[in-house]
């Protein structure tokens, strides 16, 4: 039986144990601390998870072809699964830190472009992937003047994961985590559209994540040598109010971090919703790709 078919798995009590007893030490322990309990941890993890370590190898192995050899295969599966610790763990201290001193640790490129697609007045989609600087851009975003909000859903359907953690314990990781100054919009809202197109026509900024399918339209692609599902339903509503389309990357944690902001996607113009999807879709994910292949072991979901 799969894990998705049961109502509790193995990886549920380290999940509980992620949420209760170790976030009630780290929220006492000196931030340096927690840094380096989070370096031994992901070392840890690296040499049991050797599961794991063989589907992100794979994985990375279809994403790569040949080009890359099997020693640095298996050393990008390594940083794969000890950047995921660590970026866990830095999220449970990130809202500690003090945004001056924040900020001081972050090396940002780009930010013009995210300013001149704000003068337009159109309001700004910001569209990013899982990397593992997300939690330390969203609040560089909000500690610069920049608010705004992402969308995402109220339960999980993870197929690999089991029932308790698609209905209480996923959504409740994303609560303790996140601390965000604003609510985000939920997919489930019947109102999502109408909250997206408030936002962007106050021109605003809304976060899209087009690594996973937070939306009621999807499409499927081939991505990194599979097929993938993507989102497309906010493409139409930047069809309808003329939003502007902005790349973003973040990587690294609070202790150091690169976040850049890429030029505005020249959008292929449609006259009807689904044309516009059809023109535009595979420009956005040929940019995800290539923001991942840069260096695979910063993408969460590897």
């Amino acid at each position: 039986m799969t894990s998705a078919g049961r109502f509790i798995s193995f990886r549920d009590i380290g999940i509980l144990f992620y949420l209760v007893p170790f976030r009630i030490a780290v929220s006492v322990l000196p931030v340096n601390a927690v840094r380096f309990l989070g370096s031994v941890l992901g070392y840890v993890y690296c040499a049991l998870a050797t599961g794991r370590k063989k589907r992100i190898r794979q994985r990375l192995r279809m994403a790569l072809g040949g080009a890359v050899s099997d020693s640095e295969i298996l050393a990008l599966s390594r940083r794969c699964v000890y950047r995921a610790v660590t970026c866990h763990v830095d999220a449970l201290i990130l809202h500690r830190i003090g945004s001056e001193a924040l900020l001081g640790k972050g090396q940002i490129t780009g930010l013009e472009y995210l300013d001149n697609a704000l003068l337009k007045g159109k309001g700004v989609m910001l569209v990013t992937g899982h990397f593992t600087g997300i939690k330390v851009a969203s609040r560089f975003l909000h500690a610069s003047g920049y608010p705004h909000f992402g969308v995402t859903k109220k339960r999980e359907d993870d197929h690999g994961a089991s029932q308790l953690e698609n209905r209480f314990l996923a959504p409740y990781w994303s609560k303790v985590i996140d601390r965000r100054r604003n609510e985000p919009v939920f997919v489930e809202d019947k109102d999502v559209g109408l909250k997206i197109m408030r936002r962007l026509r106050e021109n605003g900024v809304v976060m899209i994540f087009l690594d996973v399918p937070f939306s009621h339209h999807l499409v499927t692609r081939r991505f990194l040598g599979s097929a993938r599902a993507f989102p497309v339903g906010f493409l139409r509503l930047v069809h309808t109010t003329g939003a502007v389309v902005v790349p973003m990357v973040s990587v690294g944690d609070s202790s150091g971090f690169r976040i850049r902001f890429e030029e505005a996607v020249e959008l292929r113009q449609a006259d009807s919703g689904d044309e516009f999807v059809q023109k535009n879709i595979d420009i956005l994910v040929q940019i995800l790709e290539s923001q991942i292949l840069r260096d695979p072991s910063h993408w969460l979901f590897i």
